[in-house]
């Protein structure tokens, strides 16, 4: 990233965050209910978060969080296999960060 570039990212204030999220527990409901967790965080950091795309924002950070049903480790329990997909993006410099997380909780 050139100085130019780094300069551009430092004045970029505003976010629109994008969270889907997929679970398979049975009531539907993920172990962290990540949408809210994040956009705290970003608010703490200094950011503005936007909540409608259309609102005017200067990043877009995108997050697919995907609980599936991990390995058993007693009868009738399993544990949970935890995969979360980040990017985030600049309207004038293009995708800034393309990241994959997993994580098991057996």
């Amino acid at each position: 990233m050139t100085d130019e570039q780094y300069q551009i990212l430092a004045r970029s204030k505003t976010i629109y965050v994008n969270v889907t999220s997929s679970t398979w527990m049975p009531r539907g409901r993920t172990l962290l209910d990540i949408a809210p967790t994040i956009r705290t965080k970003l608010d703490s950091a200094g950011f503005t978060v936007v909540r409608n795309q259309s609102d005017l924002h200067d990043l877009i950070l995108t997050i697919q969080y995907r609980e599936e049903q991990g390995r058993q480790y007693r009868i009738d329990t399993y544990g949970t296999d935890i995969t979360c997909v980040v990017r985030l993006e600049h309207a004038g410099l293009g995708p800034l960060l393309d990241l994959t997380i997993r994580e098991s909780s057996t």
